[in-house]
């Protein structure tokens, strides 16, 4: 065999890479090829796993994020209500019928009189324990006092748009006493209830 010859099929047997449309390409050129391909197939890779990192990311903060708005939520709370009655003055013949009682907002009075002069007067105390500021919108007594009766119940020292503010209390005065408009002198006796209703201001 001719060494010329030899050498030139040794030559095209290294070095070449048969590509689908026939032709061949240097050692070098197929090299770059594999070498793109795989930096390929690793940039891929990095965005699959990143994008694996990124939903098992945002998974944790979503369920920490929830977890603490329900911690939040769970120390948020509206708690306005009496928490103390005490009786201050009585005058006359005045006498409690039953003891009063309060739970919420809502008290309940029960009193008897007897004359015009005879009162009784009770102090309450309204706590804010929640944790929202307070404005008073309405103040409901039942029955509602009429002109004719021998009975009136009177709300003092508190009006409705009073504030009540977070860790604030404020002390009212229901004052009971005989209608001096009422015909007669007899012992009368009258129950009724108080109601605050408050909203967050």
């Amino acid at each position: 065999m001719d060494r010329r010859e030899y050498g030139k099929k040794s030559d095209d047997l290294i070095g070449v890479s048969n590509l689908k449309d026939g032709t061949d390409l240097p050692y070098d050129r197929e090299v770059n090829v594999r070498k793109s391909v795989k930096s390929g197939i690793l940039f891929i890779f990095f965005l699959v796993l990143t994008g694996v990192i990124a939903s098992v990311g945002f998974a944790f903060f979503a369920q920490a994020l929830t977890y603490n708005n329900k911690i939040a939520a769970k120390s948020q709370k509206w708690d306005i209500a009496f928490t103390d009655m005490k009786l201050t003055s009585k005058k006359g013949k005045a006498v409690e019928v039953s003891a009063p009682h309060f739970e919420d907002t809502k008290a309940s009075f029960n009193v008897a009189l007897n004359e015009p002069g005879d009162e009784i007067e009770y102090t309450i105390t309204i706590s804010n324990r929640g944790s929202f500021n307070a404005m008073l919108s309405s103040i409901i007594l039942t029955p509602e006092n009429n002109e004719n009766d021998d009975i009136l119940y009177y709300v003092k020292d508190i009006k409705t748009y009073d504030y009540l503010d977070v860790r604030s209390s404020k002390k009212m005065k229901v004052l009971v006493k005989y209608n001096g408009n009422s015909s007669g002198k007899r012992l009368v006796s009258k129950n009724a209830e108080i109601i605050l209703n408050y909203v967050q201001r």
